[in-house]
């Protein structure tokens, strides 16, 4: 007898089951911690459309080689 395991991807912000190819992980990070949260398509395109004039008027952090050499 076979046995098939199947897991499904739910979306963090609405328990929404997340089609199998669809939907993604997004990263991001605020105030020095880095979060990550599954996303459907539509929630991830919400949540960057929230954050773009934030995005937009902030600048890009490049890590020290310092701080490279720890990971």
């Amino acid at each position: 007898m076979a046995t098939r395991t199947i897991t499904t991807l739910v979306d963090d912000l609405d328990g929404s089951d997340i089609p199998r190819g669809l939907g993604e992980t997004v990263r991001f990070g605020i105030d020095g911690e880095n979060y990550e949260i599954d996303l459907t398509d539509d929630n991830a395109a919400a949540l960057r459309e929230t954050l773009a004039s934030y995005v937009e008027a902030a600048r890009p952090v490049i890590a020290s080689a310092s701080l490279r050499r720890l990971h």
